[in-house]
């Protein structure tokens, strides 16, 4: 942004601001898009929503714990909680996250390796930070456990992806090109997540 002098006359400013106020309007519109893709800070309320395979569900926070010794449960659609321990919701949002992610892969993970002709050793769901996936040379996948918030379709696409390293463990040009045989909208699978990645979160 210009400076002003210190004695400039007020036409002066304001044909400055006229001519600056299209900059900032885009700036601000920048800012606006880039605050609507985060999620809102997590307060673990009744009701309030949140992703499981693509699909937002409500919680209930019930007041007999006897009920719900194990913590967190999902349950006739209804993600239920003990009041008492919605304090440390996040917690218990991510074990339960971890927990059916993995159940979620035990199901999927050998049919979508099949499809890959990749061998797999071993598979977890845990915090990889800002990464979706990860994969090492023994064959053993990782996935974020807040991969088993998105919808099943980019769950999918994220394992084709890592089981692909698997034999290539780079982006090459090869990489891409066998990724495209298995996952042939896989720059759409990419941008949505940029677009929408953030939305799933805690």
């Amino acid at each position: 942004m210009a400076n002003v002098p210190e004695n400039s006359p007020d036409s002066e400013i304001q044909q400055l601001l006229k001519t600056r106020e299209e900059w900032l309007h885009s700036k601000l519109l920048i800012k606006e898009q880039a605050l609507a893709k985060e999620p809102f800070p997590r307060q673990y309320l009744p009701g309030e929503g949140f992703f499981y395979l693509g699909k937002k569900y409500r919680l209930k926070l019930l007041k007999d714990e006897a009920l719900l010794l194990d913590g967190l449960r999902f349950e006739k659609e209804w993600f239920l909680l003990p009041e008492s321990m919605a304090e440390n919701g996040k917690k218990y949002f991510i074990n339960w996250y971890k927990e059916n992610g993995r159940k979620w892969l035990a199901n999927n993970i050998e049919d979508l390796a099949k499809l890959v002709g990749a061998k797999i050793n071993d598979f977890d769901v845990l915090d990889l930070g800002y990464r979706w996936g990860s994969c090492n040379q023994s064959g053993k996948i990782m996935l974020h456990w807040r991969s088993t918030m998105l919808p099943v379709k980019v769950l999918r696409y994220l394992v084709i992806h890592e089981l692909v390293h698997i034999e290539i463990h780079n982006h090459s040009p090869k990489f891409y090109a066998k990724l495209k045989k298995f996952a042939p909208n896989y720059e759409d699978m990419e941008n949505w997540l940029k677009e929408n990645g953030a939305r799933y979160n805690l």
